[in-house]
């Protein structure tokens, strides 16, 4: 009764290991590093900034307000002598001096900078929006080359075990050969040799696989050492559909962001060049004064 026991308890150990093994297909992975990588968050926060700059104001073209409030309090104490001999003496006399005013300006030409200014701000946003998109390209791919290097991986592990088991029957049959008689002990050794050559690279491929899979966990934002299972093949596509040459330029993000940095460029030398014409500009204010005193 009691080996029944430890059976049954080694049974779901060995089960609770199994089953605790995720098995992470590819769409999962790539809906994985979406949610959680650094980068791609950190491109998303970058395009989010340079969308919300991207308005009249920061260009410019808004009339700037001022409004500013002054007041001044004083309590003070009063001995006053005249020449005709009158005298005051009075403590507590207080004075309150009140001064709002209201300031507004507005700059109706400064030779079309606010215009190049919109224009650079407009190509920025659009830089930032490329460079997000080719951030989420580019680590997509990583995750799919990280996911099938360790697929691959798996699969040398399995052609090593097959290895390992024609070892094995080679020297087992190099020892029966060997204590018939029918050929010597060298090749009983040298077959010996191969399947400790074999159980080697067994043991280094395991190594590898770890590695693999944690270099996998961190581009995921997981935990290194969390466990998980993959596929066992990777496709293959026979007749891979290549871009056109015309194309290149419409799903190169890269090459479409430095474009964009050549026409910022070229705004931001016609905002240098604005300093050279004439600038108007309107300008409003309003005030009020009030004092009293005791």
């Amino acid at each position: 009764m009691q080996n029944r026991i430890l059976l049954f308890v080694f049974f779901l150990v060995v089960a609770g290991k199994i089953f605790a093994q995720e098995i992470l297909t590819p769409e999962q992975a790539v809906e994985l590093v979406l949610k959680n990588n650094f980068d791609i968050q950190i491109a998303k926060n970058r395009a989010d900034i340079a969308s919300l700059n991207n308005s009249v104001g920061n260009a410019g073209m808004l009339p700037k307000a001022n409004v500013t409030v002054t007041d001044n309090a004083s309590y003070n104490h009063l001995d006053q002598k005249l020449a005709n001999g009158t005298e005051t003496v009075k403590d507590g006399v207080v004075g309150n001096n009140i001064n709002p005013s209201f300031n507004i300006t507005w700059t109706l030409f400064d030779g079309l900078k606010m215009f190049a200014t919109k224009s650079k701000l407009k190509r920025l946003e659009q830089i930032g929006e490329l460079n997000y998109k080719d951030t989420l390209q580019t680590i997509v791919a990583q995750t799919l080359n990280a996911y099938y290097d360790v697929v691959s991986a798996n699969q040398q592990l399995k052609a090593i075990d097959d290895a390992i088991k024609i070892s094995e029957e080679r020297v087992k049959l190099a020892q029966k050969q060997f204590d018939v008689g029918y050929s010597s002990k060298v090749d009983l050794l040298q077959a010996k040799v191969d399947l400790n050559e074999q159980k080697s690279a067994q043991m280094n491929q395991k190594k590898i696989i770890e590695q693999k899979k944690a270099d996998f966990n961190r581009l995921l934002a997981r935990n290194a050492d969390a466990e998980f299972s993959v596929v066992d093949s990777v496709p293959f596509v026979y007749e891979p559909q290549l871009l056109a040459l015309n194309d290149l330029e419409k799903n190169n993000f890269q090459l479409q962001s430095a474009m964009k940095n050549v026409e910022v460029a070229q705004f931001s030398k016609k905002e240098t060049f604005s300093q050279f014409l004439p600038n108007l500009t309107a300008n409003g204010a309003y005030g009020f004064n009030r004092t009293q005193s005791t």
